[in-house]
């Protein structure tokens, strides 16, 4: 079996890919999200099946950031790298989203963990999954 040992780069790395989507989605920038996946990556989100590849992503953000107006913060709770290619983070996602329709606040509070492939020299996401930490109403 190889030997393998964190690397705090990749970890500083795999962390700033988090800050990415952050801010990307603070700024309802469907195609900054979409970059920071894997062309397969797969985000799954509650009460939805699987959106899977570059294509099904964008089309899961441009519905969302159609409806909300985001201001959220993803704090890190864990970045681990288990090879010198894979990598796992858990992240509490949390915030606002603001309907466009009617102004309406909701609350997010989501609790993510996702899977980091890093290919040409760089991390991006590969698997995204994440629930609600707190029951509605």
């Amino acid at each position: 079996m190889e030997q393998f040992n964190e690397n705090g780069s990749d970890i500083a790395a795999v962390t700033a890919v988090i800050a990415g989507i952050e801010k990307a989605t603070n700024q309802s920038d469907v195609e900054a999200s979409v970059s920071l996946y894997t062309s397969d990556g797969v985000m799954m989100t509650p009460h939805s099946p699987a959106f899977v590849g570059s294509d099904a992503i964008r089309k899961n953000l441009v519905n969302l950031f159609e409806m909300f107006a985001c201001d959220i913060t993803i704090k890190v709770t864990e970045v681990r790298q288990v090879s010198p290619d894979w990598a796992y983070a858990r992240s509490i996602f949390s915030g606002i989203g603001t309907m466009k329709s009617n102004g309406q606040k909701v609350p997010f509070d989501y609790q993510e963990l996702r899977l980091f492939r890093k290919a040409n020299g760089s991390w991006k996401i590969s698997r995204n999954m994440f629930t609600t930490q707190k029951a509605n109403g």
